[in-house]
């Protein structure tokens, strides 16, 4: 009786380990997708960071040109004695 329950054991160990590595497997591969994802989401973080400098950079280049351009306007009527 010892026997056959030793083998009954020694199947469900063997049962078990497959289930760990099974297990193990998924977790390994999940992993390496999460990790693909942050890579990802850091690159997209980066461009967005970029893109938010640039919109900043290009709204001070338009205010500044606006500004010049009133100036430039303000001028014209003052040199030129007026409004028409």
């Amino acid at each position: 009786m010892l026997t056959r329950a030793c083998v009954h054991a020694q199947g469900d160990v063997t049962g078990l380990k497959a289930d760990v590595n099974r297990g193990l497997g998924t977790v390994s591969a999940a992993a390496s997708a999460a990790a693909g994802n942050v890579a990802l989401i850091v690159e997209l973080e980066r461009v967005k960071n970029r893109m938010e400098a640039a919109c900043s950079t290009l709204k001070v280049h338009s205010l500044m040109h606006i500004s010049a351009h009133a100036q430039y306007c303000t001028f014209e009527l003052i040199a030129g004695g007026g409004a028409p």
